[in-house]
């Protein structure tokens, strides 16, 4: 909601920066005495993401507010972070439907910067982004930012600490999400473009994807272009359709029940096996690692269908993934399922313990189906941030699945052109005139994809810190870091506490984008901690 004025803060008589939780910032939203801001600043890494987001409040009357500039940033011993090498974008608001018969709106996409006239109360949010290199010297980088709107100057320093270590990344988590390539314009990009495409994907840490493919040409395409991204996770591939295949080979007529069939059951065991031959012959090592998915969501109708589908499969020698959720539905497919790409795992303690029993009697493993643009994620950093990051470390799930990366609606990017299909599932949309430069439009509930396996990345630097630490002989240091972690992680919810999924408008939002930060914060001190007592 828009905030109550503060009719005791007279800065609101002029145009003023303040910082609030994108989310939570609508066009004609008033900042508070204690959002106004006098400095940006923010930390990370070398060779991660560095993001300061802050947003101009004008007052009164309309104004022009004009481009926003950045000097380089210099550190302590004088080392420069140019200023070219930090995006300045906007993130715009527009109408998004929630259903078929009601919209909102809501801030989600991010641009280039450009010129814009803000009406009375109007505000815009600002969004700077870099990556370091690997090799950027640790330190404190100031600079200054200058924007103007109307008559007024806003200059804020401009400030970001880059800590002493590097993120780690875990050699056996994987973050995926359903590439929807399959749908237009996806599914007739150049390679370029589809490369492209892909990169955007892997630059954020997402290196598996959830794809649908069917044919030795698509695949041989697949390959190629996932190989030239540097995606080399594994892929859950979807409707290849090995069972319609299959009739067609014995030359039956299809049915329902095609799995009572001996020789359809063989035919299906046989194009499976060709299709793994597909998988390695045009990726071949490293990039042949694939899991068969046969029906979606199989509870809802159809566990006898996905049973067999996964047993032949087995049969096959090739591994399975299936989206079944519930504790009873997945011990039914258990015997045969390698991934249980699993919506529940995160709701309890409860449902995850029985979910952790049924694994340690089958060789199954999880995926936690949490983050995506599903279940009202749009618009924010958060929950997307939570699933990713936070939930999926404290769960222990060996991968996060995304739902979905794009748009699939058909007609134009704009979710009301669809209003009637209710709204898109997409956290990225593609752009009018694709090119190498840029084939996608990023959101927020995007950016929190990235920001939730970068927040995963530093409990795990942490976690593997600690165990350093207790080799090297520092008990007592690795034992005070290991209370830090058990801190952070008691903070973390279930989903099913509705802590989670809201998103701070139609419900209050206890686990906010601030808490995650100070989360954050929290494992990064514990870190420099236990670098200064190692030393």
């Amino acid at each position: 909601r828009a905030a109550e004025a503060d009719p005791a803060n007279p800065s609101l008589a002029v145009p003023v920066a303040y910082r609030r939780s994108p989310r939570h910032i609508y066009p004609n939203s008033i900042p508070q005495g204690f959002e106004l801001i006098r400095e940006v600043s923010t930390f990370t890494t070398p060779g991660d993401y560095a993001v300061w987001h802050f947003t101009i409040h004008n007052p009164g009357q309309e104004r022009q507010l004009q481009l926003l500039s950045i000097s380089a940033l210099r550190n302590e011993k004088n080392e420069l972070l140019p200023a070219g090498s930090i995006a300045i974008s906007n993130v715009h608001f527009w109408d998004y439907p929630r259903g078929p018969y009601t919209y909102y709106e809501i801030p989600e996409l991010i641009y280039p910067q450009e010129e814009v006239t803000l009406g009375p109360g109007g505000n815009r949010i600002f969004w700077l982004q870099t990556r370091l290199a690997e090799e950027c010297p640790p330190g404190v980088y100031s600079g200054q930012l200058e924007v103007r709107c109307g008559e007024e100057a806003i200059a804020l320093p401009l400030r970001l600490r880059v800590l002493p270590f590097q993120l780690k990344t875990p050699p056996d988590m994987v973050w995926s999400a359903y590439s929807r390539m399959h749908v237009t314009p996806q599914r007739h990009y150049s390679d370029e473009l589809a490369v492209r495409y892909l990169r955007d994907m892997v630059d954020y840490g997402v290196t598996s994807l959830h794809r649908t493919l069917g044919s030795e040409g698509s695949v041989e395409t697949f390959q190629r272009q996932r190989k030239a991204a540097g995606m080399s996770g594994p892929v859950i591939v979807y409707g290849m359709r090995a069972e319609v295949i299959a009739m067609e080979r014995c030359g039956k007529p299809k049915q329902e029940r095609w799995f009572d069939d001996p020789e359809i059951r063989q035919a299906f065991v046989d194009f499976i096996r060709e299709f793994d031959g597909w998988m390695k012959k045009y990726g071949g090592p490293g990039y042949d690692d694939w899991y068969y998915m046969g029906a979606d969501e199989p509870h809802i109708r159809s566990m006898d269908l996905a049973g067999w589908q996964n047993r032949l499969a087995k049969e096959a020698g090739v591994r399975t993934a299936s989206c079944v959720y519930a504790p009873r539905y997945v011990n039914e497919l258990a015997p045969y399922l390698d991934i249980s790409c699993n919506s529940f795992i995160g709701q309890n303690q409860e449902t995850y313990q029985e979910l952790q029993a049924i694994s340690g009697k089958y060789p199954l493993r999880y995926w936690f189906l949490g983050g995506g643009c599903y279940t009202g994620q749009e618009g924010g950093l958060m929950p997307n941030r939570l699933h990713s990051g936070f939930q999926s470390y404290k769960l222990g799930v060996c991968g996060h699945l995304s739902y979905t990366y794009q748009a699939y609606r058909r007609g134009k990017v704009d979710p009301m052109d669809n209003f009637t299909a209710e709204k898109s599932y997409g956290m990225t949309y593609p752009v009018t005139k694709p090119s190498l430069e840029k084939v996608s439009i990023f959101s927020l509930e995007w950016e929190g994809i990235r920001e939730g396996i970068t927040d995963y990345k530093y409990l795990y630097t942490l976690e593997q810190m600690i165990e350093e630490t207790e080799r090297g002989g520092r008990p007592a240091a690795a034992a005070a870091a290991r209370q830090a972690l058990a801190d952070i992680l008691g903070h973390i919810p279930w989903t099913g506490d509705r802590q989670a999924y809201v998103n701070g408008i139609t419900e209050t939002q206890y686990f906010s984008n601030d808490t995650a930060e100070k989360l954050r914060t929290m494992a990064a001190a514990a870190i420099l901690t236990l670098q200064e007592a190692r030393q």
